[in-house]
């Protein structure tokens, strides 16, 4: 079939039935979720059970909600084993009716079904209804082009600039936060976050598969492919965010090409004006006439203009028809012989309970398939349609790499989006990257201590004490509290009824600590931190617990009045301490932890147990 000027081959399926060509069309809706979204009323169903997912909590996958995931898991299969009689079956190139061009079926809200440049659900233009049109051109070799409309290019096809606000919104960008992480080995990391972005998934993946008993092979891309998601309100670019995840990729493995994307991720406008650049330099130039061009508007986007877009800056890659605009990450076997997908899908963020299990290799939800359900695309989902389209991005100097020893055998890592087969890669471990002190800062704090000193603060009852105890059998540090010195040696100026607290006398508390703690060795439990000489001080840990029914509930247990209780809720919420922290220290040794359950406990006091034997192993290179 040809695209764009491109001969592109059919890639056939054998693991999905062919759909029903009688099925009706029921018409479209905007998502009631109010992500901005115009859906299928088929899809609606499975639709709003994803949006379920993305807001699941790691308690919900731990038993909470368990038989309600399974009962819902059902409905968009994609936990569900399916076995098929003629396993020989494929897609038909043939396009059902509801994916047709049709005058007769256009909605007054058009779906995105039924275009190659759709972004949620592409098809070859090899099988188009050929419909009169009044505006139209040729191209070079004279053949005509028509001018596409809604049913190709969605519900502002026709609009010369997106809103104002919108593009204002897209030249912003999503939010970006810095913070320092503790690794697993030890070592400080400061790590750029951006909202609408989440690194470290497949791994995770990963992970879920192996716990998934169901499950038998599992294939997976390179570890680094960034799970990119659209900001609340943007619409359907789900097409650029595609892009944006197969950027991230090249970025991240240095693939070939990866010169032409320095910094950030390409913005939703920038990608705009490459693939107009594209077009220019004559790479499936077509589709500029047949768009009448895409630069600030929210014309909907598909494989054509990616693959100009890449191959206008010297990527390779192949399309062929297959794709749902979805990043594939992952193809998976159960043991039933039943296939799914594993994708990141740019319309769903990923969930808080998925971004618990990143990093943390000790956690094991009860079920990890309801923790999966969200990536998984299996029979039940695709059966709907026929043809799709597929981008693949080739890269023939990628080498490949050992990612673990921890692995089981017979599972494998797809690299760029080819087969690339590497025995035993079931669990993923990614390295990590060392943040050095400068040799001035190292020299001065070995002289002081040969036992590092950490503050371990927090609003109370997110679990300071719990950690302090724990780290202190682990580790042989002291924990010192600040409240028993403050009572021990009187370091206050009386008891504020009111607060049911003591208010502290700062001098006096420095005075009865300045002989011992610069020495080192001390853990250092306060819900401040701010009154500490920085001279003192080599690591700051804030303990968050951002679910406030939790701390509700352990705040109340201590008797706490609802004044006192109200006021630690609010110094919580809008990251008081954790501000305060920041503003008292080098942002490099402030770190970030949640503690809400065991399981966050044992991660955290193993991470900063991995800090200190890192800090004494400096210490020790840096005096030889």
């Amino acid at each position: 079939m040809a695209q764009g000027g491109m001969e592109i081959d059919i890639l056939p399926c054998p693991f999905w039935p062919v759909a029903n060509d009688d099925d009706p069309l029921s018409g479209y809706v905007d998502c009631p979720h109010g992500c901005g979204e115009i859906i299928s009323t088929a899809e609606l169903s499975s639709h709003l059970d994803l949006h379920i997912a993305e807001e699941m909590a790691f308690e919900d996958a731990s038993g909470g909600v368990v038989s309600k995931c399974e009962s819902e898991g059902e409905e968009i299969d994609a936990n569900t084993d399916y076995i098929h009689d003629d396993i020989e079956s494929r897609f038909s190139t043939k396009l059902p009716k509801e994916l047709r061009n049709r005058d007769n079926i256009l909605q007054p809200k058009s779906s995105r079904k039924g275009s190659h440049r759709d972004s949620k659900a592409a098809l070859g233009p090899s099988e188009k209804k050929k419909r009169k049109s009044k505006r139209g051109s040729r191209d070079a070799a004279g053949s005509f082009l028509r001018r596409l409309g809604r049913s190709e290019l969605g519900p502002y096809a026709h609009e010369k600039q997106m809103p104002s606000w919108l593009r204002n919104m897209l030249e912003e960008g999503a939010k970006v936060t810095v913070s320092n992480q503790i690794q697993t080995d030890g070592t400080l990391r400061r790590v750029e976050h951006v909202a609408n972005e989440m690194s470290n998934l497949i791994p995770v993946l990963a992970r879920l598969c192996e716990l998934d008993e169901t499950v038998e092979q599992v294939f997976l891309c390179h570890p680094t492919v960034r799970h990119v998601f659209k900001m609340p309100k943007e619409g359907g670019f789900c097409g650029y965010r595609n892009i944006q995840m197969l950027v991230s990729h090249i970025q991240d493995t240095r693939a070939d090409g990866y010169e032409q994307f320095p910094g950030r991720l390409p913005t939703i406008l920038r990608l705009q004006d490459l693939i107009e650049q594209a077009w220019d330099l004559g790479f499936n130039s077509n589709a500029q006439i047949e768009t009448g061009g895409i630069k600030g508007t929210r014309k909907y986007i598909g494989t054509s203009e990616a693959q100009a877009l890449f191959l206008s800056l010297g990527v390779k890659c192949e399309a062929g028809a297959f794709g749902h605009s979805l990043t594939i990450v992952g193809f998976e076997i159960r043991k039933s012989g039943s296939p799914n997908l594993l994708v990141f899908d740019p319309m769903f963020k990923t969930s808080p309970a998925i971004e618990r299990l990143i990093g943390n290799i000790r956690a094991r939800p009860q079920d990890p398939r309801c923790l999966i359900k969200a990536y998984r695309r299996g029979p039940g989902y695709l059966h709907k349609y026929k043809e799709f389209e597929i981008l693949k991005c080739i890269d023939g100097n990628l080498p490949l790499t050992k990612i673990s020893d921890k692995l089981r055998p017979n599972s494998f890592i797809l690299f760029s989006f080819q087969h690339r087969n590497i025995s035993r890669t079931f669990l993923v471990l990614l390295p990590f990257l060392h943040l050095t002190l400068s040799s001035a800062a190292r020299t001065r704090k070995t002289k002081m201590r040969t036992l590092p000193n950490i503050i371990i603060t927090g609003t109370p009852g997110v679990g300071k004490t719990v950690h302090c105890e724990q780290l202190a059998q682990d580790t042989g540090l002291r924990h010192l509290s600040i409240n028993q010195v403050v009572k021990e040696h009187n370091c206050h100026e009386g008891y504020d009824d009111t607060f049911q607290s003591y208010i502290v006398d700062d001098d006096k508390l420095l005075d009865a600590i300045e002989k011992d703690v610069p020495k080192g060795g001390y853990l250092i439990d306060w819900h401040a931190c701010d009154l500490f000489p920085k001279s003192w001080i080599d690591l700051v840990v804030v303990i968050r617990c951002n679910s406030t029914s939790i701390l509700y509930d352990r705040l109340a247990a201590r008797g706490y009045s609802e004044l006192k209780l109200q006021e630690n809720l609010d110094v919580e919420i809008f990251d008081v301490l954790l501000q305060e922290a920041r503003e008292s220290y080098d942002e490099e040794i402030v770190v970030e932890l949640t503690s809400e359950n065991d399981e966050d406990i044992e991660s955290n006091c193993a991470r900063i147990e991995a800090w200190i034997d890192s800090w004494k192993k400096a210490r020790v290179e840096s005096s030889g």
